[in-house]
């Protein structure tokens, strides 16, 4: 079981998480999930939400298909997707999802970007040398004037005791909640692995480019 370190979740009710290391099909077109985020402290409660490899790509070690709880009204887990990209020499992952709660539900836009500046690692607590910042975007294809809404930080060494911290700046929902828990273990998996940089996106071939956020 890995630890949660959140900032103010004002009205989230977080989940217990615990990595599968599952071998059988999940059976929703993806391979097996790399992280599941249970409702309870073990496997054996319900599963709220799960990630897996995109497959089908040579960006398959990097994209990823998120199933998540139903939207209200309906009984199928809904699927969202995770995609790396690299802009302007820096590592991202992006995706969208619904914000807001109950009825009451919008699409948005948002990105993961890696701390690269020495101005923008000083927002990392001590001992946590590199990290991301999630930036909201907008939503309908208006885009807004980027804003920091939460930040995962990694730590400098190889502990499990408090390997990441995960921060909170808004309150945009359940969803939201549970989507950035779920792609920040992602991204941090993929950076225990070194596969979290630009460098590394780009080599794959089919990465892309964008030009768009700050």
């Amino acid at each position: 079981m890995a630890r949660l370190r959140l900032g103010r979740p004002p009205r989230y009710n977080i989940p217990y998480l615990r990595f599968s290391k599952a071998s059988t099909s999940s059976g929703w077109g993806c391979s097996p999930p790399g992280v599941t985020l249970h409702c309870g402290p073990t496997n054996k409660h319900p599963v709220l939400a799960k990630a897996a490899d995109e497959i089908g790509s040579t960006h398959n070690a990097l994209n990823s298909v998120i199933q998540m709880p139903p939207l209200p009204g309906t009984h199928q887990a809904s699927v969202e997707n995770l995609r790396a990209a690299v802009d302007r020499e820096t590592a991202t992952f992006q995706f969208s999802v619904d914000v807001g709660y109950a009825h009451d539900l919008r699409r948005e836009f948002f990105e993961w970007r890696k701390i690269e500046t020495s101005h923008e690692t000083s927002i990392l607590p001590p001992q946590f040398e590199s990290g991301f910042r999630l930036v909201r975007m907008g939503s309908g294809g208006v885009f807004r004037q980027p804003e920091v809404v939460a930040t995962i930080a990694f730590h400098d060494g190889r502990t499990m005791t408090l390997p990441f911290i995960l921060q909170f700046y808004s309150s945009l929902g359940d969803r939201w909640a549970i989507m950035v828990i779920v792609t920040a273990l992602k991204i941090w998996a993929l950076n225990i692995q070194g596969k979290a940089t630009a460098s590394y996106i780009s080599a794959l071939g089919d990465g892309w480019v964008t030009g768009t956020s700050g």
